[in-house]
């Protein structure tokens, strides 16, 4: 069959794929040969057979497929398919924005989180 499947449905003769398991529906040992039939809450990538409880991440993992890079940095050129992916490049790549406000007053480090700032200030300059 090669058509669109079903919610659930798999393809003839491959485990299904859920996010987290092994590959096998999350069985193992002497049963990760063995697999359940999907449940009724499981989505299906209908081109490779991924299989997720959440409708989102199986809509962000079909653009693997299609190619889409919806989330487009402004500051650079970095294109991702998932929103988070392009927080956490923000977050990581971009120093001079206010997307890290925790600034260090003896010198120029930024960061993200306070207490990034406090062990940086303890590290780099202790009190005398």
């Amino acid at each position: 069959m090669n058509g669109p499947r079903e919610r659930g449905e798999h393809r003839p003769g491959a485990a299904p794929r859920v996010r987290g398991g092994s590959g096998r529906a999350g069985l193992g040992g002497a049963l990760a040969g063995a697999w359940e039939p999907p449940i009724l809450g499981i989505y299906t990538c209908h081109m490779c057979g991924f299989k997720s409880g959440n409708k989102i991440e199986l809509n962000n993992h079909v653009r693997v497929h299609t190619g889409g890079w919806p989330y487009v940095c402004a500051l650079c050129d970095y294109k991702t398919r998932r929103s988070n992916d392009l927080k956490r490049h923000e977050l990581t790549r971009h120093q001079g924005g206010v997307l890290r406000p925790f600034r260090c007053d003896l010198c120029q480090y930024r960061t993200t989180h306070a207490v990034l700032l406090r062990r940086h200030r303890a590290a780099k300059h202790p009190a005398p």
